[in-house]
């Protein structure tokens, strides 16, 4: 497991012992933080290091603040193999609660790794400890806090959920809230994987330094920050927007055109990162045309397949509705990951002439039966293996659109943050079809 984002660390105001922390949020305020840690994977030792910057830009009318992260990670595994460096933004509306507004950013934020510790909400909650779900993400953070005997506090979390119990994970961190100062002053984190690639970290972290914006440099960052985020939902309405085979190229020249009139050195380094994503994604969208190009926009495979309690259900029973086929299998870790997105799709789309089905491809019933259950899934899952080759499935998990005339429309390879997002944009502009 990499390095995850290092802990958010923020003053916070104590009247008193029976106070609930809150986060001191203010304009400018700048964090500056450390990292290292070890791990084993499949027996191959590794050492990871990284720093991070956390800036709180300007306050939001219903009392939020945007945060901006930068965090650089370097890994090695010994002379045989290093990563380069790897650098991740996040950006995102953080209440002083702890409390957070999920984008596609913000997927490499762990709250169980202590990046957002969630606060109390209440004082019983000091000491009977509190629950809360992780944003946009099958998952929940048992936090418990007590005294030390150096009069900090300590705040403990683990994290559970469905994706956890399939691979037997475990996670929990705990971190020093220094009391005097307000901030968490360090945090450890510890990470193990039983099932599939079996894997064992530990992380530290710690605060190194905080310093103050200057009122010109936090006015530019701001502006730029603001310019950038228009840009940013532009471009995505771009490439969601239509089928057009330049859409890409004309959302990068857009971004390109934005980084061109800012002002600030750390916005343009993100536009540059943004852009570099949309050559990615254009790059990915290449690969799959070739791929599928010439199935796209015919039509699907005339499928027949058994649910996993044997009913029989087809494409032909389908006509008329849009339809998307997840292929997937439970030890395909990037499956289970994106298995609450697909959930979300389904949801979204509950009273509408949409079916979703879960096309799986484990050679074992009891395993599919076993995913399914954990996740509560309101999807219809098939026993699909026999049409892996049919729909030219070569990696998982793979995600096709199909329109209500049974044509192929649409290809999804792996997963991503916003997958959700595009597929309920695509489903969208077929339902409007005649």
């Amino acid at each position: 497991m990499l390095a995850s984002w290092i802990p958010l660390l923020l003053a916070v105001s104590i009247q008193s012992a029976e106070d609930l922390p809150r986060y001191q949020l203010r304009s400018g305020l700048k964090l500056f933080t450390e990292s290292e840690g070890e791990g084993t994977s499949q027996g191959s030792k590794s050492t990871t290091s990284g720093t991070t910057e956390i800036t709180i830009l300007q306050k939001c009318p219903d009392g939020a603040f945007w945060v901006l992260m930068r965090g650089r990670v370097r890994i090695d595994f010994g002379a045989d193999f290093q990563i380069p460096e790897q650098q991740r933004w996040a950006w995102f509306r953080l209440w002083p609660d702890g409390a957070y507004e999920p984008n596609e950013s913000t997927d490499q934020l762990s709250i169980e790794s202590a990046s957002f510790p969630r606060l109390p909400n209440d004082p019983t909650d000091l000491e009977k400890g509190w629950t809360s779900p992780v944003p946009g993400r099958s998952r929940t953070v048992r936090y418990e806090i007590d005294d030390s005997e150096s009069g900090d506090w300590t705040l403990r979390a683990t994290a559970s959920g469905p994706l956890m119990k399939v691979f037997e994970q475990e996670s929990k961190a705990t971190l020093r809230f220094d009391r005097e100062r307000g901030l968490i002053a360090e945090s450890t984190l510890e990470f193990s994987q039983g099932e599939g690639i079996r894997s064992r970290d530990v992380s530290r972290s710690r605060l190194v330094k905080t310093e103050q914006c200057s009122a010109e440099e936090l006015t530019s960052m701001v502006a730029s920050f603001d310019r950038f985020l228009e840009a940013r939902v532009e471009a995505r309405q771009m490439i969601r927007g239509s089928e057009d085979d330049d859409r890409y190229d004309r959302a990068r020249s857009l971004l390109e055109g934005t980084r061109d009139t800012l002002t600030h050195p750390g916005i343009r380094a993100l536009v540059e990162h943004t852009i570099s994503e949309v050559r990615q994604e254009s790059r990915r969208a290449k690969e799959l045309h070739e791929e599928f190009g010439e199935l796209i926009g015919r039509a699907a495979a005339d499928w027949k397949a058994l649910d996993l309690r044997g009913r029989p259900h087809s494409a032909e029973e389908s006509l008329g509705s849009v339809v998307v086929l997840d292929f997937w299998y439970r030890r395909c870790g990037w499956c289970i990951q994106a298995m609450p997105q697909v959930i979300e799709i389904a949801e979204h789309f509950q009273d509408r002439d949409v079916r979703i089905f879960g096309m799986n491809t484990d050679p074992v019933l009891e395993d599919a039966l076993y995913v399914e259950e954990l996740f509560e899934s309101p999807i219809v899952h098939l026993r699909a293996s026999d049409w892996v080759e049919p729909f030219h499935v070569k990696s998982f998990p793979t995600l096709l659109v199909i329109d209500k005339k049974g044509r192929l429309r649409d290809v999804h390879i792996g997963y991503t943050t916003d997958l959700a997002e595009d597929v309920i944009a695509t489903i969208e502009r077929l339902l409007q079809e005649d």
